[in-house]
Parts: structure tokens; sequence; C-alpha cells
């Protein structure tokens, strides 16, 4: 009896933190390591995410999650959340970003020719082109992000990604494998049923 009341105890608190929560416009407790659409009081966010617009909500709060860039030599003390929040939301390149063609693009003018860092994670086989020209061996800092030294006026960066000829391997290989099963199972099936072929 004792083991079926502590949950229903503890989930009927839970419950009621819910269900307040449901009819508040309050947003809930926040760590540093969250921005806020700037432009919008807490309640509008708070009641875009309940009745709004799904993707202006996300485009509203962004969080930081560094846990899928790369490691470039993390040292001890360094905090990748702030990190992060540094480099990539609180990123002050004012830079026009399109996507296409499998590719991101970011476009800004420069006053100087000043190392500036671009808010997106250059991984091994990633293509970067700076101003039209191929960057060999691009420079990240030590989450990945990149960093690059534009040129004084318009500058255009455009980042994709090269799949690597083991990984096309491995899709080429799954697919004639895949197809090959199906053959096998569709010739096993007319076989095993007795079907002829009249020519």
């Amino acid at each position: 009896m004792i083991a079926i009341v502590v949950p229903v105890a503890i989930s009927s608190g839970i419950l009621a933190k819910s269900a307040h929560r449901l009819h508040t416009d309050e947003l809930v407790h926040v760590t540093k390591h969250t921005a806020f659409n700037e432009t919008k009081s807490k309640a509008e966010i708070a009641r875009e995410w309940r009745y709004g617009d799904v993707q202006n909500a996300l485009a509203d709060v962004q969080k930081a999650t560094p846990d899928y860039l790369v490691n470039n030599g993390l040292q001890s003390g360094d905090n990748s959340y702030d990190m992060y929040m540094r480099e990539v939301i609180q990123n002050p390149l004012k830079a026009q970003i399109t996507q296409g063609n499998d590719a991101l693009t970011y476009r800004w003018h420069s006053q100087n020719d000043n190392k500036i860092t671009v808010p997106v994670a250059v991984y091994a086989h990633s293509k970067v082109i700076l101003n039209g020209h191929q960057v060999a061996k691009p420079q990240t800092t030590r989450i990945g992000t990149l960093q690059v030294r534009p040129r004084v006026g318009q500058n255009n960066v455009t980042i994709s990604y090269d799949v690597s000829p083991v990984i096309k391997m491995i899709i080429l290989g799954n697919t004639v494998l895949w197809i090959g099963l199906i053959i096998f199972m569709t010739v096993k099936t007319i076989w095993r049923n007795g079907y002829q072929i009249k020519v």
C-alpha cells in the first residue's frame, strides 16, 4: 500500500506544477545559457509557445547546446556552453544568411580585415569557400566555429559538407544489398507458390 501511495503523491505534485504552467503566461526559470527574442516580452513568448506558431516560438528562444560541436582541444577551464553563447548565439557578426544547394552562405560588409568568428560549425569534411576561394585548412575555435580573416568591403563565406568516399561506398553497398534482398524474396515467393513463367 505504501509503495502505491508514494508515487501517487509524487506524480500529483508534478501534475499540479504542470497544470499551473498551462494556465500562466510566465516562462519557466531559465539558466544563463538561454537567450530570448528581445523584441518580445516573456509573456508574449510564453503565449506563442502555448497557442502560437511553434516555428516562431522556437526562433524566440535559443539555448546553448554545444553537445554536437567539434572538440578542438578544449581545455580543463573551458565552459563549452559559455563559448557557444559567445560564439554562436550572441555572435556580433551581422550577416545575411542564405541556404541552398546543400550549402550555407554568409554575406556581410567588413570595415577592416580583423579575424572574425562565423557562427557555424566546421567538421572534418566541411568545404569552406571564402570570397570565391576554397580554404584548404579552415581555422576554427576550440568548439569548432569557423574563423576567417575578411577583406575590407563585401565578404561571402559558403560552408558545405562533402561526404567521404567511405560513407558513399557504405550507402551504395547498403542500397545494392536491399535491392538484392527484395529480388531474392520476390523470386523465393514466386518459386514457393509454384508460379511458372510461360514464354
